[in-house]
């Protein structure tokens, strides 16, 4: 029981720090752009629309770019990954990773 208890708290302990040391979503933007996953996501859709439009009619394209565009683009998901990242990530991981990609090394 006693081991029990200690467990618990080292695991609570662990997740205040953890909680302390979140990335701010200044940090966690300059992150996203870094890494380029705007213009990822916009080659994939761009890849999609190239695959669909051969089967779609010549009518109806325009709305299935904006389908594409408004349920699977950027702005629509954006949120979604800075989410997922200030939950996943260290404020000191997130920095890390930041320097990696601005760095030559990281944009060769």
């Amino acid at each position: 029981m006693k081991r029990s208890l200690c467990a618990i708290a080292a695991f609570g302990f662990a997740i205040a720090a953890r909680g302390a040391d979140l990335p701010d979503p200044a940090t966690v933007d300059h992150y996203l752009s870094s890494a380029g996953l705007e213009a990822a996501f916009a080659g994939q859709i761009d890849a999609y629309k190239e695959q669909f439009s051969e089967k779609v009619p010549e009518g109806a394209k325009a709305r299935m770019n904006e389908y594409l565009d408004r349920t699977m683009g950027w702005n629509n998901i954006k949120d979604s990954y800075a989410k997922l990242v200030m939950k996943t990530y260290t404020a000191d991981e997130v920095r890390a990773a930041i320097a990696y990609l601005d760095s030559p090394m990281g944009k060769a």
